[in-house]
């Protein structure tokens, strides 16, 4: 018996959306890697005296095979786009997961001081009526920072840039953690290894290096104390002198930590020069961040990967393909 695709839509309340699943005739939610927001988008057809839920509301979205369908994010819904032909009548609605707190996007001037990633983090989740979920990690990770004129948003950011972490706000909570270690913050649980092969899941491929930004070594800068007891900068390379080197713009406040970004920095850089693309039927267990292992390819290509960005494409027809952008694991 052949697996049915369907989809379930529920508003902030619990109750499901009938009235708008039967007029969806295509369906596209993306789940974002890092700090993207994620994006659902939504065509509907035979749109007269649909009752659309007030926008600001939260949608949540389920996905699957009956009777098996899995929750794969919560959207706020934006604004509506009527168009038409001379036959039709359609309403397009896009809806994202970005939070709508004022806290979280207002300018703030403050300097946190020799603190934890982790204390930040958790201070801005509080003061934004937020719930964090933070890798223990961060704990450990002792910094000092200037918050002038930038949101607490924008802040946060700058530190998952740095420190190669997960930055990710969805229903309302904050979600901060190595890129490694990523949870699904629609369910909170760890994401788990999936394999995926030629013939079996794989439909199409393409498979991309880009070598343009190869850096052998990265040289990082910081401050520390003289003989005479006077402020100097010191630079320290990660890597070698055998390619082309970049150094980083910041001059930090410790050596462990000047080494400790120009090591994440190279890293960085081998996830970005390898890029592979996949189109399988459609995997609703899948997410961003997920570890997948790739078989059945090409050896130089079979391996193991985290994925990047996820598309989950539905229409009226029971049509349901994943298109599915990975990054090398490092």
């Amino acid at each position: 018996m052949a697996l049915r695709p369907s989809i379930e839509l529920y508003d902030d309340s619990g109750n499901r959306l009938f009235e708008i699943e039967k007029r969806v005739t295509s369906l596209r939610a993306t789940d974002e890697a890092g700090q993207k927001n994620d994006i659902l988008e939504l065509c509907l057809t035979d749109v007269n005296n649909v009752q659309l839920p007030p926008s600001g509301n939260v949608i949540r979205l389920r996905i699957g095979y009956v009777p098996n369908l899995y929750t794969v994010g919560y959207f706020t819904l934006g604004p509506a786009v009527a168009e038409g032909d001379t036959t039709d009548d359609k309403l397009r609605l896009t809806l994202s997961s970005a939070t709508h707190n004022d806290s979280f996007r207002t300018k703030k001037n403050r300097t946190f001081l020799n603190v934890s990633i982790g204390s930040i983090v958790d201070q801005i989740a509080v003061e934004s009526s937020l719930t964090p979920r933070i890798d223990p990690y961060f704990n450990s990770i002792i910094v000092s920072r200037e918050q002038k004129e930038i949101s607490s948003q924008r802040l946060l950011l700058d530190l998952a840039v740095e420190y190669d972490a997960v930055f990710k706000v969805q229903n309302e909570i904050l979600l901060f953690t190595r890129k490694d270690e990523a949870k699904n913050v629609a369910t909170n649980q760890d994401l788990t290894t999936i394999t995926l092969s030629r013939p079996q899941d794989i439909l199409t491929y393409k498979y991309r290096i880009d070598n343009k930004n190869s850096y052998s070594g990265i040289y990082a800068r910081y401050r520390t104390t003289g003989p005479d007891g006077e402020l100097t900068t010191k630079r320290i390379l990660e890597g070698s002198t055998s390619g082309a080197t970049e150094s980083l713009p910041k001059i930090y406040s410790t050596e462990a930590e000047a080494r400790r970004l120009a090591q994440l920095k190279l890293q960085q850089i081998g996830r970005s020069e390898q890029e592979l693309s996949i189109t399988t039927e459609g995997r609703q267990r899948v997410f961003a961040e997920a570890p997948i292992i790739i078989k059945g390819l090409p050896s130089a290509i079979n391996g193991n990967y985290i994925v990047h960005r996820i598309n989950y494409n539905f229409n009226k027809k029971g049509d349901f393909t994943t298109d599915i952008e990975l990054r090398p694991k490092t």
